[in-house]
């Protein structure tokens, strides 16, 4: 079944992610497709899932499990996003 989709910062599909889901009565580990599709058997229900690929920062968060509707899962990159522009930020500011 499919359970959910993983993507970086801009919503590009991530392959070869390591995901583990921890619920009640289960514990499985499984791993994204090239699609970024995550596909595991595992019963609807609520459940914690860990997120681990190289050069992304590592994650874990809620996810409710249901057939219709996978969830979207964002890891953001181990590199600079932006600079603080000089003009916007002031010393002594909050």
């Amino acid at each position: 079944m499919l359970i959910a989709y993983v993507s970086d910062e801009n919503f590009v599909a991530l392959s070869d992610v390591a995901v583990e889901l921890v619920g009640a009565n289960v514990s499985l580990a499984t791993r994204s497709r090239a699609s970024g599709a995550v596909h595991a058997d595992v019963p609807p229900g609520h459940y914690t899932v860990f997120l681990s690929c190289p050069g992304y920062g590592s994650k874990h968060g809620e996810i409710d499990v249901t057939p219709s509707r996978p969830a979207q899962l964002r890891l953001l990159r181990d590199t600079l996003l932006g600079y603080a522009w000089p003009k916007w930020a002031r010393a002594g500011s909050e």
